[in-house]
């Protein structure tokens, strides 16, 4: 029911939420037993280092909520046994969503047990909009990092940056062998099920999204963004503070047939200028579905916005599928940019421009700009594989807007890849956050959700 609104869940999937909740609240009252017990229970099993753990949150709790965590902590303490006269259920009752959240996050080390962590459960949704359970602001890394300065990857060639000036994108053609990339696809292939995924990372039809500082995330990709041939001209693109955001893996094979459709990655964004790889960890041809390119098509972004996109997810219809126009289908209202081939060809030519397949071979890496025009052909039913990383950097000097990057990975400071990777291991993501903001498989969380968006609705 929590996730109707952000979702977009189909009206009968909310009509039987709603009929098994009323279902299961009669059965309570009937003495089964259910997951509603009184929240007076966590204030007779509180110890004293739970009550001094909500004490340390002091800077975003409110101060009726401290002070009573103050008042139970001496009694618990002194472990004299006196009854408290108030319960930890008006405790939670003033507690904030994110409080709430943190407690259903923290279950096993907190030592909650079952019957608390669903009252929890039940509790957060009544407290929270959608707008609540967002994750916290973006997280900047300082620039400033003690070291010398050594490790500077080369930049690009003068034909590269020749391309780039003109086109806004430019191949570099194996820059890693055969043999890395099959290794590298063999790890993200495993990461990439819903059994593995934390909850919310497969983001459509074969993709997976892997953050800077996503816990899941198979080592070799981090071994790719920071490749010397990688690096390189990332420094001269973006510059000598560089921040990597993050990878999404996309794939296609016999059994998942799509396309996507034309946009720029910008449009999704916001914020700062952005720059990405497509690392083909295949071979990519258009049988199974290569990349398509504008060159050039960076400089034109007002006329094609002006021409071709809508108001950015504003225009939804949900009864429609919004991955049609993307998996090769017609355009449909529904759908984030409405680019028609032909329409494209005529307003291209009108600006000297033109569409390009680019194939690729396993290894290859392409560097484009997020104002760079790019879809991909659909693959046909029974092709080869067509693996492939997107890796995402910006310019860490530069303020950014955008709130889709929680906690950017530093790794050129000063030009320097060293110093880079000392900014990241002294810059660490708490486990707190991670534990908030990754719901793994195997956790209470992760359970509960499953449990409630069983019967067919997808969990991502």
């Amino acid at each position: 029911l929590q996730l109707r609104k952000m979702e977009g869940l189909p009206e009968d999937v909310r009509q039987q939420a709603e009929s098994l909740l009323r279902q299961q609240q009669q059965q309570q009252q009937q003495g089964a037993q259910m997951m509603a017990p009184s929240l007076d229970i966590l204030m007779d099993e509180a110890d004293p280092e739970q009550l001094k753990y909500l004490l340390t949150m002091r800077a975003q709790m409110p101060d009726d909520v401290f002070r009573q965590a103050m008042m139970l902590l001496p009694r618990r303490d002194s472990a004299s046994g006196e009854e408290e006269e108030q319960t930890l259920d008006s405790l939670m009752r003033q507690a904030d969503p994110e409080h709430l959240q943190h407690l259903l996050l923290h279950k096993d080390q907190q030592g909650m047990s079952d019957d608390i962590f669903f009252q929890a459960l039940k509790l957060l949704p009544e407290r929270a909009a959608p707008a609540e359970l967002l994750p916290p602001p973006t997280h900047s890394v300082g620039l400033d990092v003690l070291g010398e300065p050594t490790e500077v990857p080369h930049g690009m060639t003068a034909a590269e940056r020749s391309a780039w000036e003109r086109d806004g994108m430019f191949w570099r053609r194996k820059v890693f062998t055969r043999e890395q990339a099959l290794v590298c696809k063999e790890a993200v292939r495993a990461a990439c099920t819903e059994h593995v995924a934390p909850l919310g990372m497969i983001s459509g039809p074969g993709a997976r999204v892997f953050f800077a500082d996503d816990p899941t995330a198979p080592p070799c990709i981090t071994e790719i963004v920071t490749a010397p041939g990688v690096l390189g001209p990332v420094r001269e693109i973006v510059g000598d503070n560089t921040d990597y955001l993050y990878t999404k893996v996309v794939w296609k094979d016999a059994e998942v047939q799509t396309g996507f459709g034309w946009h720029w990655d910008h449009a999704y964004w916001g914020g700062a200028p952005k720059y990405s790889t497509w690392v083909a960890l295949d071979d990519a041809e258009i049988a199974n579905g290569c990349l398509q390119l504008v060159p050039g098509s960076h400089k034109i972004i007002p006329q094609l916005r002006e021409r071709f996109c809508k108001d950015f997810r504003r225009q939804r219809d949900e009864v429609e599928d919004p991955w049609l126009t993307r998996s090769g289908g017609p355009p449909t209202k529904g759908d984030d940019f409405i680019i028609e081939q032909d329409a494209l060809d005529v307003f291209l030519k009108e600006h000297g421009l033109g569409r390009e397949t680019h194939d690729a071979v396993a290894g290859d890496v392409l560097f484009f700009s997020s104002y760079t025009l790019h879809s991909s052909h659909r693959n046909q039913i029974g092709s080869a594989d067509r693996w492939a990383l997107i890796s995402t950097y910006r310019d860490a000097s530069t303020e950014d807007s955008s709130r889709v990057f929680l906690r950017p990975r530093p790794v050129l400071r000063g030009a320097c890849s060293a110093l880079g990777r000392k900014a990241a291991s002294e810059n660490p993501t708490p486990k707190a956050e991670l534990t908030a903001r990754y719901i793994l498989p195997g956790s209470e969380v992760h359970e509960a959700a499953k449990m409630i968006l069983r019967d067919g609705v997808a969990v991502h």
